[in-house]
């Protein structure tokens, strides 16, 4: 398995890869042609790097990243933006996960079968800018762990066709955040519990309330965790 890494802004990329300058700031561009990728991407800047992945943004499901034992995309030290493909994981590895200062914003995503499908940790962040989909479940949706940071911005739309969850759609804690703005809607159904908080995790639901997000089964508050201000009893 060879891994697209990007260290020192030294590229070993599928597709074509570019680079385009903006106020001075220089992204490289990773372009995915149609079909299925099995590479993971694996990028590593120095904390100003930027680079954009994209796929087909008409046709998202025409451009599959399909990782086996690894993150389909991981991002430490870097500014990532991520469209028009779809992901795929197996046992509990993230589709999207940033890590280590890095960042992730993605739109018109279609998150398939796998593990834990949007990750943020050790300080990383992702965050939701536009409408995005839900095709097939995995062990979670959304989880935030020891001070990752995931955001869902205001107004977008998260398509789901009956996602079925074996652990929970949304999960923080050891000071993980979730923070979900207003008028976030979710179309469709999730089976699964909604949410599970714990070691001082934090999710902040934008106005959705207890039983706004995804799943049939309640939700979980214990040992410090936050949900909206809520917290479990001592």
């Amino acid at each position: 398995m060879k891994a697209i890494l990007l260290a020192s802004l030294l590229f070993t990329a599928v597709g074509l890869t570019a680079t385009e300058s903006l106020a001075d700031v220089e992204t490289r561009v990773i372009k995915l042609a149609d079909g299925v990728h099995t590479d993971p991407i694996d990028i590593e800047g120095d904390g100003a790097t930027r680079v954009t992945i994209v796929g087909n943004d008409k046709n998202p499901e025409k451009v599959i990243v399909d990782v086996k034992g690894a993150p389909a995309i991981r991002v430490r030290k870097a500014i990532v933006t991520v469209s028009g493909v779809e992901l795929r994981s197996t046992q509990s590895f993230p589709q999207l996960l940033a890590e280590d200062e890095g960042t992730i914003e993605f739109s018109n995503v279609r998150f398939s079968y796998g593990g834990q499908q949007v990750s943020a940790r050790n300080g990383g962040r992702v965050r939701a800018t536009g409408n995005y989909s839900i095709v097939v479940g995995g062990l979670t949706h959304l989880l935030a762990v020891r001070g990752g940071v995931i955001e869902l911005a205001k107004n977008i739309v998260v398509t789901m066709d009956n996602a079925v969850y074996l652990a929970f759609f949304a999960g923080t804690n050891h000071y993980g955040v979730i923070s979900i703005e207003p008028g976030v809607k979710f179309s469709g159904i999730a089976s699964t519990a909604k949410f599970h908080v714990q070691n001082h995790g934090r999710i902040s639901s934008g106005g959705l309330g207890i039983e706004g997000l995804p799943g049939g089964l309640p939700g979980v508050i214990e040992t410090g965790g936050e949900y909206d201000g809520m917290r479990a009893r001592p």
